[in-house]
């Protein structure tokens, strides 16, 4: 699990990024556009299949962040 306490969006997003790479293209934030990226990520077919939940409702990325590593295991 990638904990993203204690880190920026950018260096959590970096790190999700680089483990999902693996597995196919990921797209990488841009600026502090969280909202963009985590829709670009829960779509990815391996990510996709965890059921992570939607950014929609989530004011603040690291409490999304945190319910997706809930339910995604990187």
């Amino acid at each position: 699990m990638i904990d993203p306490r204690h880190l920026t969006m950018q260096q959590w997003a970096d790190a999700v990024n680089l483990t999902l790479a693996s597995s196919g293209p990921t797209t990488k934030l841009q600026g502090s556009d969280w909202g963009n990226w985590a829709y670009d990520t829960i779509a990815l077919p391996q990510v996709a299949i965890f059921s992570p939940p939607s950014p929609r409702g989530f004011a603040r990325w690291d409490e999304w962040a945190q319910r997706f590593v809930e339910c995604v295991p990187l």
